[in-house]
């Protein structure tokens, strides 16, 4: 995984061990940061589905390929599109579909 680059420091404060003014990172930067973090690295896994997609694509739709018309690249590549979209929506709502709803 190659993570974004950092962002500039945002708060000034003093460094209680050196007794210098210091900058660091304030919680919402962080956690804005990480939220790109993970944002990019799910569309990294994303990319690997579309790829994939694409390649069973090509396989069952080119007429030199001895998959030409294969139903089952075709549905290769309906799932791998399917596992794309999945990466890149809502994990919190595609987790309460997957579970039984208590109470």
């Amino acid at each position: 995984m190659t993570l974004p680059p950092m962002p500039q420091p945002d708060t000034h404060c003093l460094d209680d061990d050196t007794g210098k003014d210091v900058w660091s990172h304030s919680a919402d930067q962080m956690r804005a940061y990480a939220e790109q973090a993970v944002a990019a690295e799910r569309e990294r896994c994303a990319a690997i589905c579309d790829a994939r997609s694409a390649d069973h694509w090509r396989a069952y739709s080119d007429k030199s390929s001895p998959h030409f018309c294969d139903a089952r690249f075709e549905a290769f590549s309906d799932e791998a599109e399917e596992c794309a979209t999945l990466i890149r929506g809502d994990n919190v709502a595609l987790s309460r579909h997957a579970r039984p709803q208590e109470g």
